[in-house]
């Protein structure tokens, strides 16, 4: 069973973001209209769960997934993903937060702590 894992919303955009933990299907959803229309921007990103989503505070086309296997970022709105993070380790991230001053993504992981890392 799949489910809807997280929710963000783009400050001062009205650009949503949303993602699904699903496996064989799509992952991470964009709405430029505040939901009213959602646009697949799952792309090439693996065939695994979705658990959070994170813009840069800073530069609002960048975009983190937290993933079962590790964190990926897109640069392009989500057109296109690749692996982010290098030292963090392959494993299950269960939540993302951008500290906008320290230009810093704080990764919460499962059973390997709390990694930060520079923006």
């Amino acid at each position: 069973a799949a489910y809807l894992s997280d929710l963000h919303v783009t400050p001062g955009s009205g650009v949503y973001w949303a993602t699904y933990s699903a496996i064989g299907g799509r992952h991470v959803f964009r709405s430029s209209d505040q939901g009213g229309t959602w646009v697949n921007r799952t792309s090439d990103l693996p065939d695994v769960p979705v658990n959070a989503i994170e813009t840069d505070p800073r530069r609002p086309d960048r975009v983190w997934v937290a993933t079962d296997i590790g964190v990926f970022q897109s640069k392009d709105r989500g057109a296109s993903w690749s692996r982010f993070g290098g030292g963090l380790p392959r494993a299950l991230v269960v939540d993302l937060v951008a500290h906008p001053h320290l230009r810093l993504l704080r990764v919460g992981t499962r059973s390997r702590g709390v990694w930060e890392i520079e923006i």
